[in-house]
């Protein structure tokens, strides 16, 4: 009985839980590999011209917090919770303003409405063309559209003034103002679109983009796929033996991920360090995207081939569709650059992971060795390397 009255009187809460769980428990558990993988084409800055840069773009709001919360997904459980929290107050905003705009429903069919965008966002997050900043601003303008007036005349100055303000901090996701007056609609579509039109004449991108969403979707089609993420994610933990088990249950003919392979039979002593660097002097057009210029950075300067991996990082880097830089690729320039004994440019990167939240300490670190260079010859890793670099003519090494 008490079970059964407390399912009555919080079945809203436990279906809401349901959904946290789950979707927690998707992202950490079977697309970890998707939420860290987001993180390495963007390096958030904490200063002012970086905030700058995105907010004289349209959408450019959007953009700033949505990166702000990717720098995050260095961590999985951190990037799970992050999606979570997103997705349930999507839920919650979509769920009240249906209730406000049909308040006869029952509210089982009411919040089985407000699912509907979680699903598609949850959709679309999967993929990795589509960034966080289309999330942001439907999170953004759900949250306007919740604590605008409910009197008729100011609902409707709020949303003649609203619509060109929005657009600009969120992108054309604004257009979910028009649900909220139908019998206005038509007007808050004219003045979306003059927004549009106008913003082409101040913003340096198509008018095309600029109707998508400046950040909503990159057409570049440079990064890779999913099935790269997963060797990508494995060879960032070095877990060797289940690189060659992935390989096994979903066997690919790309040169990249036989080099990893190679390189993980290397760490497992099943191939000698000659053959390493015979399979990796033979290997051509392994650079193709950007995930697979990442993977192979590693495993260049993991094998000793500096040169090769520091070339590998800045492919990387330029394969980011919206050109945004990368903690990842700086923190390896700054290895090769420690490594090659070019301390100045090394300072010049370390200076840029300063202002960062996730990298700030790992950059403060490798200050010290590039102001006192003397340190590197006792690194364990580093100063290895420095002393193979410098003793051979071997191109891959210099």
């Amino acid at each position: 009985m008490r079970t059964r009255l407390f399912l009555i009187n919080y079945w809203q809460h436990l279906l809401v839980a349901l959904l946290a769980i789950t979707v927690f428990c998707f992202w950490y558990l079977f697309y970890p590999h998707v939420v860290v993988g987001r993180e390495m084409a963007q390096m958030f800055l904490w200063n002012s011209d970086y905030f700058m840069e995105r907010f004289v773009t349209p959408g450019g709001l959007a953009q700033y917090l949505g990166e702000f919360l990717v720098q995050f997904f260095l961590n999985p459980i951190v990037g799970a919770c992050i999606y979570t929290l997103l997705y349930v107050a999507i839920l919650l905003l979509a769920y009240r303003l249906w209730q406000q705009a049909f308040p006869r429903i029952r509210k089982i069919y009411l919040l089985m409405l407000s699912l509907v965008p979680v699903i598609i966002l949850w959709y679309l997050a999967c993929d990795l063309y589509v960034p966080m900043t289309s999330t942001v601003a439907i999170l953004l303008v759900l949250t306007v559209m919740v604590v605008l007036p409910t009197r008729q005349k100011p609902h409707l100055v709020c949303l003649i003034i609203l619509t060109p303000v929005l657009y600009w901090l969120v992108g054309p996701a604004a257009i979910l103002l028009a649900l909220c007056s139908l019998r206005w609609s038509w007007l808050i579509a004219l003045l979306l679109g003059a927004c549009i039109l106008g913003s082409s004449w101040i913003a340096p991108y198509p008018l095309r983009q600029l109707a998508r969403g400046v950040d909503y979707y990159w057409e570049e089609k440079n990064i890779g796929d999913n099935g790269l993420l997963v060797y990508d994610y494995l060879l960032r933990q070095g877990k060797w033996d289940e690189i060659e088990r992935e390989s096994l249950r979903h066997p690919r003919q790309l040169v990249t991920i036989q080099q990893l392979v190679s390189l993980a039979q290397f760490y497992q002593q099943r191939l000698s360090q000659q053959e390493l660097f015979w399979n990796l002097a033979q290997a051509h057009g392994v650079l193709k995207d950007e995930i697979t210029a990442f993977m192979m950075s590693d495993v260049y300067l993991q094998a000793g081939m500096v040169n090769m991996s520091q070339r590998s990082a800045f492919e990387a880097m330029e394969a980011i569709p919206n050109h945004n830089k990368s903690g990842r690729a700086l923190k390896r320039l700054v290895e090769t650059s420690l490594i090659t004994k070019q301390y100045a440019l090394a300072l010049k990167y370390i200076s840029l992971l300063e202002q960062t939240l996730l990298y700030r300490e790992w950059a403060k670190e490798k200050r010290a060795l590039a102001e006192h260079p003397e340190r590197i010859a006792k690194h364990p890793f580093y100063g290895k390397l420095q002393e193979v670099f410098a003793s051979t003519d071997e191109m891959f090494f210099y």
